[in-house]
């Protein structure tokens, strides 16, 4: 993502006008129980367990949908008559609600998407898989006949797109066009100013129509600097050797003042690099392309110390062209009475786990019910920018404070009638990446083991997006889950981030089947060969990869098409704090551990709890050589 495009996260206006709830289905007239008075203060959960709520106060048969119960809602009512509150929810979402059953018998009501509209969310995404297509390849285009530039062109030229990008911005006179343009020209320019990013850009574009479909499909592509056009090698190559880097620190002789300055240096000019080799391969939780490129020459290989992106992340591209086509640079609160009134902060438990999960979600269902404001809102806790566990914990005290939260998870206030409404900006791609709160719930609040994984719940981590990760990450930060040993939910995720090996490992182990993963812990190996094609890749890529202890190869596709898959297991104990037995002034990191020290044997096993844990260790072998991929402590 470029990093001049930060005014993304400002942006968040829907385009769309919301679909109104069909209005014969919900006549009171023809149904007096639909002017029922109802009460409900629902924070965030499945649209499913909103409605059942509903449904189980008012005594009317209500129900989701299959294909929505998951979307996630907030709704909060005071004494309102439910056909209101019915219409207000499918509002929200731009849903409509279906009379259902039988005539001799009291109606029940289902709420559906309409066609139309699960039609435009499938037409959003492959127009941005389609602009995604045109993007890199024109930057592969520009990448082919490059013409080194100074730093300080490169800089003037991105300094003069942000300008542009921001004028326009603040004229209104955005449009599509102008947006994709731009988007286009900087994803360009950062796709051909640095050697290895326009290496794995030409790479791609060398391959023939039927090497694409296999890369989408998950085997590894791998392009020698022989498919590249041979004046952009070249090039590519003699900007290699000019690749500055930090200088080791040198020795501090006796008498000698230390210092923090850097020297930096030229590493790979004393070799003739003579070719590359990139390796290509899908990444299915950002839905683009990465890559890993070397750079060879007779005495040495090397590069591949990170992972690099070739085509565009289809989230940003949604938010880069839709949401800035209306974008403000601040958003403006809508012209309404109801956020004229004087208004006051919600008083609640700041420590509850729901809060601390999905904070935004929980105050503004709070701050609603504290004002007396009916509010419905189309919900999903995913941050696109801003991590909501990192804020600090203040009482939100206006609309305006809560408006400027929402614009970083791509919703917008609205009003109607009475009615404060939050509709979702990208619901499309919300959708796609979504962490559901039964699962986050399931993660972090095990009861006796609060954020201690299976080797499932890591496996289902490595599938999220990395900024999902990243907002779990910041959310368990808040949660205190810590333990003795300090393994857990935290030490996981943080792994992740720093080994990429363990994320495509642990994908590649939830794509084996039953008695492949039986075989593992039993301590059989499972040779690649036998494994569904997606696993074997997902292996490949993680062999490729560096490993960040520098302790294990890094192996070729070819090299590893032949080795087998192993596990080793020991089995162990955890100590896990019980919090809840913990007094409130003793919770702090500095306070805690004195005051567990001074505790009796008897105290200190009501507050420390043993949980036995298997210690795994994930590699490759071929019987001579072992490549270790991932090393994770789980509980049993």
């Amino acid at each position: 993502m470029l990093r001049w495009h930060k005014p993304i996260s400002l942006i968040l206006l829907l385009l769309t006008p919301p679909l109104l709830a069909h209005e014969d289905a919900l006549d009171p007239k023809a149904d007096p129980r639909l002017g029922r008075a109802v009460n409900i203060f629902q924070t965030p959960a499945p649209l499913s367990a909103v409605v059942k709520a509903l449904s189980t106060q008012s005594g009317v048969l209500l129900s989701t949908e299959r294909s929505i119960s998951e979307y996630r809602a907030i709704l909060v009512a005071d004494e309102r008559p439910l056909h209101e509150v019915m219409r207000k929810l499918a509002e929200a979402f731009g849903f409509t609600w279906e009379r259902k059953g039988k005539e001799s018998e009291p109606p029940g009501y289902m709420l559906v998407q309409p066609p139309a509209d699960a039609g435009r969310e499938a037409a959003e995404l492959r127009e941005m898989e389609r602009l995604a297509e045109e993007i890199w390849r024109y930057g592969a285009a520009q990448a082919a006949k490059w013409a080194p530039a100074g730093k300080k062109e490169v800089e003037a030229r991105m300094e003069e797109l942000r300008k542009t990008f921001e004028t326009r911005m603040k004229e209104g006179k955005l449009s599509r066009t102008e947006v994709v343009s731009m988007w286009r020209e900087a994803y360009a320019v950062n796709a051909s100013q640095q050697p290895w990013r326009r290496a794995a850009t030409l790479a791609l574009a060398s391959l023939p129509p039927a090497r694409v479909r296999q890369l989408r499909e998950g085997n590894i592509q791998q392009v020698t600097g022989n498919a590249l056009p041979p004046d952009a090698l070249k090039q590519i190559l003699a900007e290699w050797r000019e690749v500055e880097r930090p200088a080791p620190p040198a020795p501090i002789r006796p008498g000698e003042p230390d210092t923090d300055e850097i020297h930096m240096e030229k590493p790979y000019q004393s070799q003739q690099w003579n070719n590359v080799e990139v390796w290509l391969f899908p990444d299915p939780t950002a839905g683009n392309i990465k890559a890993l490129v070397y750079f060879i020459s007779p005495e040495m290989r090397t590069g591949g110390s990170q992972v690099h992106e070739v085509t565009p992340d289809g989230w940003d591209l949604y938010i880069l062209v839709n949401g800035l086509l209306r974008g403000m640079i601040e958003p403006r609160l809508p012209e309404s009475p109801l956020f004229q009134k004087a208004t006051k902060a919600a008083q609640f438990d700041r420590r509850a786990n729901d809060y601390l999960i999905d904070p935004t979600g929980v105050e503004l269902a709070h701050f609603a019910r504290a004002n007396r404001t009916p509010l419905a809102a189309e919900w999903y806790p995913f941050s696109r920018a801003g991590m909501p566990g990192v804020r600090a914990v203040h009482a939100v005290a206006n609309w305006g404070q809560i408006m400027m939260q929402l614009r970083d998870y791509s919703a917008e206030l609205a009003v109607s009638e009475e009615w404060v409404l939050v509709r979702s900006f990208a619901r499309a791609i919300a959708r796609r990446t979504n962490i559901l709160h039964a699962q986050v719930a399931k993660w972090l609040l095990k009861p006796k083991a609060e954020g201690t994984l299976t080797l499932d719940d890591i496996a289902e981590i490595a599938f999220l997006h990395e900024r999902q990760r990243e907002t779990l990450n910041a959310a368990s930060q808040r949660l205190m889950v810590r333990s003795v040993e300090g393994a857990g939910f935290i030490n996981t995720l943080s792994a992740m981030g720093r080994n990429p090996r363990i994320v495509f490992t642990m994908q590649a182990y939830a794509l084996l089947n039953a008695a492949q993963k039986r075989a593992l812990l039993d301590g059989q190996p499972v040779p690649l060969a036998a494994m569904p094609r997606q696993a074997v890749a997902r292996l490949q890529i993680a062999a490729a990869l560096p490993d960040t202890s520098a302790q294990s190869p890094t192996l070729s596709p070819d090299e590893t098409a032949q080795m087998a898959m192993v596990m080793q297991t020991e089995r162990g104990e955890w100590e896990i704090v019980d919090w809840s037995q913990v007094p409130e002034e003793m919770r702090e990191v500095g306070a805690f551990r004195p005051w567990l020290e001074n505790l009796s044997p008897e105290e200190r096993a009501k507050v420390v709890k043993k949980v036995p844990t298997l210690r795994i260790t994930l590699g490759l072998t071929d019987g001579e050589r072992v490549v270790e991929l991932a090393f994770i402590t789980t509980i049993q």
